[in-house]
């Protein structure tokens, strides 16, 4: 009998009459597949017919590998630290006497993959071996700008692959002001304009504090060393450090260059496949001094703007940029004010880091996307496209209807006890009606700005064609510039003692976004202000002994995983007591004394905590913690 003639696999198992006694035994074969694991935003991609699974972490958590597969166990890696926050400039009273803040330096990078294309291919790390275990994730975040005197950047946290051969990347060194030299880190801070060696950049490839250990591989560059004295008795700040250069020095005040540009950062192609490679870990670029119209730019990977020097300039141009989110790139330094201002020039926030596994699996593991755009994944019956940041969501020829979640960027926390930032708006509804063929442009919010002395800024609306998330209003503030009321917004930011709330569902939709922000309390003897409005509830209420807690975010399944969004911040208060707890959802806590509050969660759209204050004794301001940034997630039946 002639052999069956057939593609399947299994044919010759069953072909039982053409085999002989030793062969009609062999073994049937055995299905190929790759690893089988959960976290973070699942991507699935094709590069030359191999396809690649990668988990992104924009937030700690956690990889879980569940079978192994017969591709191997290993997996591939991009692990970055938070970013550096930026120095800042409050020189004390001197006309002409304002000094450029050096940028925060980019967190560490540590990958498998060389560089994308268009640039040097450093040497790669080994892949790890893995087992079916669960292995922790935790992100680092950025290091909030400068603050109070001596006017230095807060670092940024390092990231952490818990291997059981730990893939650890430091967070970015902090830029600093007032004359003085950059903090080392994964990449270091920027120095600040000084008349000696006092003005360095921070050294790179350095566990902040640690000083001088150096993690092997290489992890980033060293900041730019501030310019010295100039005319007028000023100067400018040199850029923060980058995973691929060092930070630009300053340069005199005279020159065009003023500020130095933050290094360049790398670019991977571990998220998204060759055809889109992604530079991250920029270093932040450094403030200018007065007499430079010049504005300095971040790093190429998303760096922090530096503050411009020019007089007279607008208050929110003389503060830094912050770093991107979710690319470790070091926040911007302040500008140099003249005439001297009796605020401080903060510095940007570093952006968040990162953390991505990467392993291979075949196209059976995988679907068929009907569009394009985003992190694409397939769970339960659906595809799954998931914005942490602007894109384009592209529809097939047979795609007519989508569901979406839309959440806007997050508020960010009054400083100086002031209240919470309110959560980005919160839309999200099945069966929304798609043309085929259509680009549908994205927009991801991100969230506000939080300073010492003001009002939280508001965080950005994200967009999904007619669907708009409106971003958090950020919360109110003791003192100026910026009124003691929250701000309105998606959901309303909290105020501070006898100020108004901020309304939430502003301007109004139906459902509605989000709920207003709690109330200051007026009473002694310390002054709570009130938390910022959520998803699901509205901000808590201060009292005479505690800030208001945020108000609680909402959950959705719509990624695959049940996660809670758009959690407001918690109020700040004054002296010793209490502070308000973030909202569920990503809500920044808020703080007692002269310390930074604490930030919303990456991609969650939580509203920041509100800043302290110290009371009695001198008094000092702590920053509002910034907002978080959105996200848009489309699904539909694969």
């Amino acid at each position: 009998m002639a052999p069956i003639k057939t593609n399947n696999p299994y044919a010759s198992y069953f072909d039982f009459f053409s085999k002989t006694g030793k062969d009609a035994v062999t073994p049937a074969p055995i299905a190929v597949s790759g690893l089988t694991a959960t976290g973070g935003i699942i991507s699935d991609y094709e590069d030359s017919g191999t396809y690649y699974r990668s988990h992104v972490f924009t937030s700690s958590g956690a990889f879980a590998v569940t079978a192994t597969g017969t591709f191997g166990d290993t997996v591939e890696y991009l692990v970055i630290g938070g970013g550096g926050g930026g120095g800042g400039d409050s020189m004390g009273g001197v006309t002409g006497d304002g000094r450029g803040a050096g940028g925060g330096g980019a967190g560490g990078y540590r990958t498998t993959l060389p560089e994308g294309p268009g640039g040097p291919s450093p040497s790669a790390e080994s892949k790890l071996t893995v087992s079916v275990a669960q292995y922790s994730v935790v992100v680092g975040g950025g290091g909030a700008g400068s603050y109070v005197n001596p006017n230095a950047g807060i670092p940024g946290s390092f990231s952490n692959f818990a291997h059981p051969s730990p893939i650890r990347s430091e967070g970015g060194g902090a830029g600093h002001g007032q004359s003085s030299g950059g903090e080392e880190g994964g990449s270091g801070g920027g120095g600040s304009r000084a008349a000696d060696s006092s003005a360095n950049g921070g050294v790179g490839n350095r566990v902040a504090g640690v000083s001088p250990q150096s993690p092997a591989p290489n992890q980033g560059y060293g900041g730019g060393t501030g310019y010295g004295f100039g005319p007028n008795n000023s100067g400018s700040g040199g850029g923060g450090g980058g995973a691929n250069s060092a930070g630009e020095n300053g340069s005199p005040n005279t020159a065009i260059g003023g500020g130095g540009y933050g290094g360049a950062g790398k670019s991977s192609v571990i998220t998204t496949g060759p055809g889109s490679p992604v530079t991250r870990a920029g270093g932040g670029a450094a403030g200018q001094c007065p007499d430079s119209d010049h504005n300095p730019q971040g790093g190429a990977a998303g760096g922090g703007t530096g503050g411009d020097g020019g007089s007279p300039a607008p208050t929110e141009q003389r503060y830094g940029g912050n770093g991107t989110f979710s690319t470790g790139s070091g926040g911007g330094g302040g500008g140099g004010q003249s005439p001297y201002a009796p605020n401080v020039v903060s510095g940007g926030r570093g952006g968040s880091g990162i953390v991505v596994v990467r392993y291979e699996i075949t196209a059976s593991q995988t679907g068929t996307a009907k569009a394009t755009g985003g992190a694409i994944s397939y769970y339960g019956g659906k595809t799954i496209h998931v914005f942490t940041s602007s894109g384009i969501f592209t529809t097939g020829s047979g795609l007519t209807s989508v569901d979406y979640l839309v959440v806007a960027g997050g508020g960010a926390g009054g400083g100086d006890f002031g209240g919470g930032g309110g959560a980005g708006g919160f839309r999200t509804a099945p069966g929304f009606s798609v043309n085929a063929g259509t680009a549908y442009p994205i927009t991801v919010g991100s969230g506000g700005i939080g300073v010492a002395e003001g009002a939280g800024g508001s965080g950005s609306n994200s967009v999904f064609s007619t669907i708009t998330s409106h971003g958090g209003g950020g919360g109110g503030s003791y003192s100026a510039p910026g009124p003691r009321n929250g701000s309105p917004g998606g959901s309303g930011g909290g105020s501070n003692t006898n100020g108004s709330i901020g309304n939430g569902n502003t301007p109004p939709t139906s459902p509605p976004q989000g709920n207003n922000g709690g109330s200051g309390s007026p009473a002694a003897p310390n002054y709570g202000s009130g938390g910022g409005g959520g998803a699901s509830a509205v901000g808590g209420n201060g009292t005479s002994s505690a800030g208001g807690n945020g108000g609680a975010g909402t959950v959705s399944t719509i990624s695959g995983t049940s996660t809670t969004y758009a959690g407001g911040g918690g109020g700040g208060t004054e002296g010793g007591s209490s502070a308000g707890s973030g909202g569920a959802g990503g809500g920044g806590a808020g703080v007692t004394g002269a310390t930074t509050g604490g930030a919303g969660t990456t991609n969650t759209g939580g509203g920041g905590g509100a800043g302290g204050r110290t009371y009695p004794g001198s008094p000092a301001a702590g920053n509002g913690g910034a907002g978080g940034s959105g996200i848009v997630i489309i699904a539909y039946p694969t």
